[in-house]
């Protein structure tokens, strides 16, 4: 019984030089520094408005969301750190400090943090089974998911990724998304490994709940020879062709360097956002050591 898939692709980081280039010098090297955000959740602008019969959504669950990006935090070694809900209770409040020893500069930290902060972490397993091969998407296109669409509404972009494909302009909320088969809800551990296959590049390995590994095994079975997409915040990263059913465990190979495996493995440790965050305030915090 094959439990074990090896996939192959090629994988897009969104830049985060707008933020970078926004803040404060470098500080020299005797000069210790944080940094503080405040972010709000940004609803999605496609939810539909609540009929007069149906009771409107619930508020973001900010400790939800504060406990997404303390296991972010904590898994990019940013041991320094605390996540709070603000005094308007509309808001979280994010101060994370380099740590003794580490020598990253002060852009490096402040795109180590935003990286954990910003982005949705939201690896899909992506239907394209019923899709004509000329229409199947391809690896570093932007498309949107149902998951997507729920999550951060029909006006999300991968806007700033590198190399992305734009998502097309007829793609609203009259259209219909691609069928989210599943979510990063599904994986119980997911790791940088090294390549075999490949000097100096790396992967990530996967492994998913029993549940996930129920559906998934179900969902290739029936699907030999058909294409499945893996899909990160909206870009495509893989598209396989199912050879046999898929199990407990998948290995994603591909040409990543090890950060940017490290990168990804980071944020799917950390769990999916909810919803999306607007960064609303980043102030460089400084000091002198002792």
């Amino acid at each position: 019984m094959l439990r074990y898939l090896i996939l192959s692709g090629l994988l897009v980081l969104s830049s985060l030089a707008g933020h970078a280039a926004a803040q404060s010098p470098t500080p020299a090297p005797e000069t210790a520094y944080g940094l503080r955000l405040v972010v709000a959740p940004l609803p999605p602008e496609a939810a539909p408005e609540p009929s007069a019969t149906q009771e409107p959504p619930p508020p973001p669950d900010l400790e939800a969301i504060a406990e997404v990006l303390r296991a972010r935090l904590e898994a990019a070694t940013l041991l320094n750190y605390r996540v709070t809900v603000g005094e308007d209770e509309n808001t979280l409040v994010i101060e994370a400090f380099l740590g003794q020893g580490d020598d990253r500069s002060a852009d490096a930290f402040q795109a180590s943090v935003l990286e954990s902060v910003a982005r949705l972490g939201s690896l899909e397993f992506v239907d394209f089974s019923a899709l004509d091969p000329a229409d199947v998407p391809s690896e570093g296109d932007c498309i949107l998911t149902t998951e997507l669409l729920r999550v951060a509404g029909a006006d999300f972009t991968c806007a700033g990724a590198p190399g992305v494909a734009p998502m097309p302009a007829a793609l609203d909320a009259a259209s219909k998304p691609f069928p989210t088969l599943l979510t990063s809800a599904a994986l119980a551990n997911a790791q940088a490994i090294p390549n075999s296959f490949q000097n100096e590049s790396w992967g990530l390995s996967l492994e998913f709940t029993d549940e996930a590994a129920a559906i998934l095994a179900d969902f290739t079975a029936a699907h030999i020879g058909e294409p499945l997409g893996i899909v990160l915040d909206g870009v495509v990263l893989l598209v396989p062709i199912i050879q046999a059913p898929i199990f407990q465990y998948a290995w994603i190979t591909s040409d990543f360097d090890r950060a940017s495996a490290e990168k990804i493995a980071t944020l799917l440790q950390g769990g999916a956002l909810p919803v999306r965050l607007e960064v609303l305030e980043v102030t460089l915090l400084t000091f002198d050591t002792p």
